[in-house]
C-alpha cells in the first residue's frame, strides 16, 4: 500500500487527462492509504459559484474513492487557489496548507504545489501575492460571471503562447528550495507546477521530487510505509 502524489491535472471535460485520471481511480483505488493532490487540478476555477455538472461528477468520484482511500487531501495551484468550501466538502476533501510537513515512518516530506518555489520570476510573484489576497479574491468573486470567464480565457492563452525568453526563469530556484527543505527540517520536497518530473539530489542529503502534468499519461510519485519513493510513468 502506498501514499501517492498527484498534480497538475488540468481536468475538463473529454480531456486526455479526464480520460487518464478516471483510469488512475479503477487502477490505484485498492492500492493507497492516501492521496495528496497537490494543486491544478483542474484547468482553472473561478469561483465555486461557476461549478459546472462536470465538476460535480469529479466532485461525486472522489467521494465515491473515499470509501476506498479514507484520506484524500487536496493543495491549491496557481489555477485553482479560488476552489472554496462549496466544492472541497461536495468532493469530501481535507485542504492542506502550502507549504505542508507531512511524516511517514519518522522521515519528513514537505510538500507544495510549487509554484512559490520560483522566486526567479519576480512578476509572477508579486501576482501570487496581490492575486491571494483575501480582499482581492473576495473582490473577483462578487464580478459577474461572465467577466470571470473572460479573464480565465485571456490567462490561458498567455499560458498558451511560445516562452521567448529564458525558461530558467520560470523553474524553481533551487537554492530558495533547500532553504525551505532546512527551515522545515525535511529531508524531502515533493511539488508540481514546473511539468519538468524528476528527482534533483542535493549533496547527497536532501532531494527535490518533481511531479509531472497529465495529458495522455502523468509522473506520479508512490511512497510506501517505509518511507521508500519511486517517482513513475503512469499511462
Amino acid at each position: 500500500m502506498y501514499h501517492c502524489f498527484i498534480s497538475d491535472l488540468h481536468l475538463y471535460q473529454n480531456s486526455d487527462s479526464d480520460t487518464l485520471f478516471n483510469k488512475f481511480i479503477n487502477d490505484y483505488k485498492d492500492k493507497l492509504l492516501s492521496l495528496y493532490i497537490l494543486g491544478d487540478f483542474f484547468e482553472y476555477w473561478i469561483g465555486d459559484d461557476t461549478a459546472s455538472e462536470y465538476h460535480q461528477n469529479v466532485a461525486d468520484k472522489i467521494n465515491h474513492l473515499k470509501q476506498f482511500i479514507p484520506h484524500i487531501y487536496f493543495m491549491h495551484g496557481n489555477r485553482d487557489f479560488l476552489i472554496g468550501n462549496y466544492f472541497l466538502n461536495t468532493a469530501n476533501l481535507s485542504l492542506l496548507p502550502d507549504p505542508f510537513v507531512l511524516n511517514i515512518n519518522n522521515s519528513q516530506f514537505l510538500l507544495s504545489h510549487g509554484d512559490s518555489l520560483c522566486t526567479f520570476d519576480k512578476n509572477y510573484q508579486l501576482f501570487r501575492k496581490v492575486a491571494r489576497n483575501k480582499v482581492i479574491k473576495n473582490l473577483f468573486l462578487s464580478l459577474p460571471k461572465s467577466f470571470r470567464y473572460k479573464v480565465a480565457t485571456e490567462l490561458r492563452k498567455e499560458k498558451e503562447k511560445p516562452i521567448q525568453t529564458n525558461n530558467n526563469i520560470f523553474d524553481v530556484n533551487d537554492n530558495f528550495a533547500k532553504k525551505m527543505l532546512s527551515d522545515y527540517k525535511c529531508t524531502t520536497l515533493i511539488h508540481g507546477h514546473t511539468h519538468k518530473p524528476k528527482t534533483h539530489e542535493y549533496e547527497g542529503k536532501t532531494k527535490r521530487i518533481v511531479l509531472g502534468d497529465w495529458h495522455q499519461s502523468a509522473e506520479i510519485l508512490l511512497i510506501d510505509s517505509n518511507a521508500s519513493s519511486k517517482l513513475i510513468k503512469y499511462y
